[in-house]
Order: structure tokens, then sequence, then C-alpha cells
């Protein structure tokens, strides 16, 4: 219904950023890549601001998925039940 006109904006936990490990980031990533942002209009983020304490590689992580990562076609199925 708010195709085109909408944009929303989801974040990795700062825990996660800080104390995860860089595959546990990707992964989160690419599920709210494919459950919120499966046809646009979706910012991965890491929130308000980023841990004092996050790790390097984490933030690549993320940073590298957002880039680098399609949303499968079972997550735009979800978001548009009537679309292809």
């Amino acid at each position: 219904m708010l195709r085109d006109h909408l944009c929303l904006s989801g974040d990795v936990h700062p825990a996660m950023l800080s104390i995860g490990e860089p595959a546990e980031v990707e992964a989160y990533a690419r599920r709210l890549i494919d459950e919120v942002g499966g046809d646009g209009g979706f910012i991965l983020s890491s929130g308000c601001e980023l841990p004092a304490d996050v790790k390097l590689e984490n933030l690549r992580a993320m940073i590298q998925t957002g880039k680098t990562y399609e949303p499968s076609r079972r997550g735009r199925a979800r978001a548009h039940p009537d679309r292809p």
C-alpha cells in the first residue's frame, strides 16, 4: 500500500556489534534486509550511534552486507504476496 512512499530504518543491535561475531552480524543484517527491505525502502544502520566498543570486523560485516546482499525472492514474496 505504501510502496514508493515510505522508508524504514532498522538496526543491528549495539550488543551484537560489540560482542557478536561477524557471521552473526551478517546473518542478522541479511534477515533484516529480507524481512523488511525485500522491495526496497530500507536503510540498514547501527541505530542511533555506534557503541564505543564496536568490533571493527562486525562493523565491516554490517556495511559489506548492506552494500552487496540481494534480498531473497522469499523475502519479497512475504512482503508483497500479490507480486511475482
